[in-house]
């Protein structure tokens, strides 16, 4: 994840719970266009899970984490996602990378969250990801949870 698409995304995330219409359409676009880098999910996961920053850009970024793992994770191929997936809908294949970062992190990042509403966005994405990646492509769920613990 590098630093100045990190910043970018914070600011967009903040401008995006603006009242002003304006800021919020800017913010709307740049995350709307983020979605398609290979690192989108890691990113919103390190923003979720950074304590440092106001907590209701966490949320945000956990509530873009859950509905892009949500609507895009099932996708590994561009020709199974025609297949599968809806006439007209716009989906993202998330990088392989980015996945692994995602499930190496999540479980961690979801046990060192202090605040409920990013714990429950983190557990939503969890079960989805779970639907579709374990045991064969988590296999170390088991042993990630219990080492958080």
């Amino acid at each position: 994840m590098e630093a100045q698409f990190s910043e970018s995304l914070k600011q967009s995330l903040a401008a995006s719970l603006s009242p002003d219409s304006n800021m919020r359409q800017q913010a709307e676009a740049f995350i709307a266009e983020a979605q398609r880098r290979p690192d989108y999910c890691s990113s919103l996961l390190e923003v979720a899970g950074d304590t440092t920053i106001d907590p209701n850009i966490s949320l945000a970024a956990a509530v873009l984490l859950g509905q892009c793992v949500e609507y895009h994770w099932k996708y590994r191929t561009p020709e199974q996602a025609e297949k599968i997936s809806v006439a007209g809908f716009r989906y993202i294949i998330i990088d392989e990378n980015d996945k692994t970062h995602v499930r190496t992190n999540i479980v961690g990042k979801m046990f060192n969250c202090v605040d409920s509403r990013i714990s429950k966005q983190f557990v939503r994405s969890i079960i989805t990801i779970c639907r579709f990646d374990y045991p064969d492509k988590w296999p170390t769920l088991l042993n990630d949870v219990s080492n958080a613990l």
